[in-house]
């Protein structure tokens, strides 16, 4: 997959509203997701995240703007970090799919299989 510009910026954006308060290798993992998850349904970056229901972040009705640059820096980071693991073969696993821990485990949980915690959200790949 090529991490174009847009790719870049459309996963730091779902990193930032999604997982910016978890630790580094929380945000790697999530944009693992992001990406594991758009070559296995053959879609772009932002038609995964845009999907309905898939990210939380798009579902809250709260606004989408990033008021805490550095928190962004941060997240774009992450992204380069992962896109670099992903040039060494790593993919997180093929996770797919993850939740909050602060949240019922979602029906769609039971049917994957569970990867790991990472900060305070538990991966799954399907």
């Amino acid at each position: 997959m090529m991490l174009m510009v847009e790719n870049l910026y459309w996963i730091a954006l779902c990193l930032y509203h999604e997982c910016r308060g978890e630790p580094q290798e929380g945000q790697i993992a999530v944009a693992h997701v992001i990406m594991n998850r758009a070559i296995k349904r053959g879609k772009s970056v932002k038609e995964i995240i845009q999907q309905p229901k898939q990210f939380s972040w798009l579902n809250d009705g709260r606004p989408d703007d990033v008021v805490d640059h550095d928190a962004f820096v941060l997240c774009m980071e992450s992204v380069v970090l992962a896109r670099n693991e992903r040039l060494e073969g790593k993919n997180f696993f093929g996770a797919d799919h993850y939740f909050a821990d602060y949240i019922d485990q979602p029906s769609w949980a039971k049917n994957m299989t569970f990867i790991r915690k990472v900060g305070r959200h538990l991966f799954y790949r399907s």
